[in-house]
């Protein structure tokens, strides 16, 4: 995955992996950044629940939530939109993607992009879900560190266990770093 050649079907199979882990979206994607004609080339192969699917090949927006995310090996959750939109997203996702508003939006990093998840309810994703998100990041790391997908990212797609254990009610605010899935858990 070096070059984003097996984005689609990488795409496909984080797809299987939210939903084994249960964790509820509108819409997913892979926001892989390489460098261009020294400026970061940022392409998103997106998909939502309803079977859509698009590609989209754009400069990287400097301070952007994907930008930073990316630079600053940083979760960057955006818990609800309409009481808080510092970056003007609820707008844009207003405009280009009805028909209703995301409300969360989380882009977490691995080595070549982010992996974002959105969804229509505000304070979509418990710790659980980022630990997720965390630990499917991890794995995007290696392919595209190794070349085309190997068998590791084929293990990644199994079914995490405790899933049904998940903690809607709980504090979603704090992030547990994930390295669990050198532990032997996997999503």
């Amino acid at each position: 995955m070096r070059r984003g050649d097996d984005l689609s079907a990488v795409t496909v199979a984080v797809g299987g992996c939210l939903d084994h882990a249960g964790i509820r979206y509108h819409a997913y994607g892979i926001n892989f950044i390489q460098q261009h004609d020294h400026e970061p080339r940022l392409t998103q192969v997106l998909r939502t629940t309803c079977g859509a699917r698009a590609i989209h090949v754009k400069n990287l927006r400097l301070g952007s939530p994907v930008a930073q995310s990316w630079q600053e090996g940083v979760v960057v959750y955006r818990p609800d939109l309409l009481a808080d939109d510092p970056n003007c997203e609820l707008d844009a996702w207003a405009r280009d993607a009805a028909p209703a508003p995301r409300r969360s939006i989380i882009d977490v990093p691995f080595s070549h992009g982010t992996l974002a998840i959105n969804s229509l309810e505000a304070n979509a994703f418990s710790d659980f879900d980022i630990n997720c998100l965390q630990c499917v990041a991890e794995v995007l790391t290696e392919p595209c560190s190794a070349g085309p997908i190997s068998g590791s990212w084929k293990s990644a797609t199994k079914s995490f266990p405790g899933a049904s254990k998940r903690g809607r009610g709980e504090r979603r605010t704090s992030l547990v770093p994930a390295r669990f899935w050198r532990r032997g858990i996997v999503c």
